[in-house]
């Protein structure tokens, strides 16, 4: 690389700092309206503008404030919360005017330096590593304005940046094109695995099982026995309850042999679990809640507590096999299911899940059916919609109509599924793989090039030495910044 070293990213940009105008998340709102968009670190990814959620400040307001408006080829660096990730401002942004707020600092290039070779600069891990070893605070982190300021960039003359950012994006063009396909296999999963379950409960994973075994049918009769025989060794002196009868089911042909019961006439116990205050304190009696079931699965990173003696014990206690259900949440996570496998010695469950225990049908295969897109039209039939949160309750779970089929082939429905969900799990976890693979060769491609190993040298280039003794010398000649209070904007 013809250069002499590096130079302090300050002197080859202008810093301007966001500013904190007050935000109107007024989604329908255009710069033609009197707004203008205000962009936070939401909307800034690694190398490109996320405008899935926008935010605008209104004009007037935006008149009185000061710096922190973007010009054509800014780069945008979020300097608190997620640290590093850099866009460029171009043409292409659909916004008359756009600001940034005080998370984030544009870099405006000053005229030795291409804006691409800067920003490729800044996704190398050499600055992202930089990041790292300079953030400051714990529960926000963030970088200070002079640290930035005084962090090293290579010191390129202009003619063979603009080489290097060509040859970075037609390497890196190709992984672009193959991270894309990546980026779709997370849909496909959920929708592959949705096609799995339409099948099993259609009957068709398991028709080739059925055409060669000898399983007898299910009847009502039979279900109304285990339940009855459930109830009375549950301990609990409980009078028995009639089962609920169906209120709602898909239309669905079933196969011989199989029929419709409620979810009540599958159970034997629908229970609501504690409403009691928890604690963080790892100490006493885990306690379940709805960040907790997370695909289909119990989730054990994040747990409260209640004490041991409290005084909804052992009653509200889990047993393995117990079925959860999310019964109130978003209107799209409302209805999610896991089956506790008796992961800790003690854990109870809060009052936003209900505990289902089984009987006549295997805890996993109810807990897939509800988690199924049959389980989640069943839920926007029935959810009743309140502020910010829906809500699923028990009798309408009691109701659901879920199909039944012999003990033998439930058996053998929930191997084939769970083996075509470990198969799926694999090629997601292989795509995984191969997109941190990616992504590592781009910082290869990254680092090699402000190494100055990945285009030739032109012995036409201006001098690094030149360019270097003329930022000195502009840097010499510019007046002094007078240091003061900035103005307060307008209330």
């Amino acid at each position: 690389m013809n250069a002499t070293g590096t130079i302090a990213l300050g002197e080859a940009v202008n810093l301007i700092n966001g500013d904190r105008g007050k935000n109107y998340p007024d989604r329908d709102a255009q710069t033609s309206s009197g707004h203008c968009l205000f962009l936070n670190t939401k909307n800034v990814r690694q190398g490109y503008f996320d405008f899935a959620e926008l935010a605008f400040i209104d004009k007037e307001r935006h008149s009185k404030l000061g710096g922190g408006t973007l010009c054509r080829n800014d780069i945008v660096v979020t300097i608190r919360g997620t640290l590093g990730n850099t866009a460029i401002y171009k043409d292409d942004i659909p916004f008359d005017v756009v600001r940034i707020n005080s998370a984030m600092l544009a870099l405006r290039p000053k005229p030795d330096f291409d804006p691409d070779f800067i920003e490729r600069f800044l996704r190398s891990t050499e600055f992202l590593d930089w990041v790292g070893l300079n953030q400051r605070g714990s529960a926000q982190p963030h970088l200070r304005t002079a640290d930035i300021e005084a962090a090293r960039l290579p010191l390129v003359p202009i003619r063979q940046q603009g080489r290097i950012v060509a040859k970075i994006d037609s390497l890196t063009g190709k992984s672009k094109h193959a991270r894309d396909h990546l980026d779709h296999i997370p849909r496909l999963v959920e929708k592959y695995k949705q096609a799995v379950l339409a099948a099993a409960f259609r009957g068709d994973l398991t028709r080739e099982w059925r055409a060669r075994s000898f399983a007898s049918g299910v009847s009502i009769e039979s279900l109304e026995e285990l339940r009855s025989a459930a109830w009375q060794s549950d301990g609990k002196r409980r009078r028995y309850v009639s089962a609920a009868d169906i209120d709602w089911k898909p239309d669905l042909d079933l196969p011989t042999g199989w029929l419709w019961a409620s979810v009540d006439q599958l159970s034997f116990l629908i229970q609501y679990g504690s409403s009691a205050k928890t604690a963080e304190a790892d100490a006493g009696v885990a306690v379940l809640r709805m960040g907790n079931l997370q695909n289909g699965e119990i989730d054990l990173s994040s747990l409260k507590y209640l004490p041991s003696d409290h005084g909804e014990f052992p009653d509200l206690l889990l047993d393995p096999g117990d079925v959860l259900f999310n019964r109130t949440n978003s209107p799209e996570l409302v209805g999610k299911t896991a089956v506790y496998l008796g992961e800790l010695e003690q854990v109870s469950f809060a009052s936003y899940l209900i505990r289902i225990k089984t009987c006549g049908i295997r805890p996993h295969l109810l807990s897939a059916y509800i988690n199924s897109a049959i389980g989640r039209e069943w839920v926007a039939s029935v959810v009743n919609q309140q502020v910010g949160q829906a809500n699923v309750n028990g009798t309408k779970l009691r109701q659901l109509g879920v199909p039944v089929m012999p003990g033998p082939e439930q058996e053998e429905l929930l191997r084939r599924i769970q083996s075509a969900f470990k198969w799926i799990d694999r090629l997601a976890s292989e795509a995984t793989s191969a997109r941190s693979l990616i992504d590592r060769l781009d910082q290869s491609v990254l680092a090699k090039a402000f190494r100055g190993e990945l285009v030739p040298q032109d012995p036409a280039d201006e001098p690094a030495s030149a360019l270097l003794q003329r930022i000195r010398a502009e840097r010499g000649a510019a007046p002094k910044a007078r240091r003061g209070r900035r103005a307060k904007a307008d209330a």
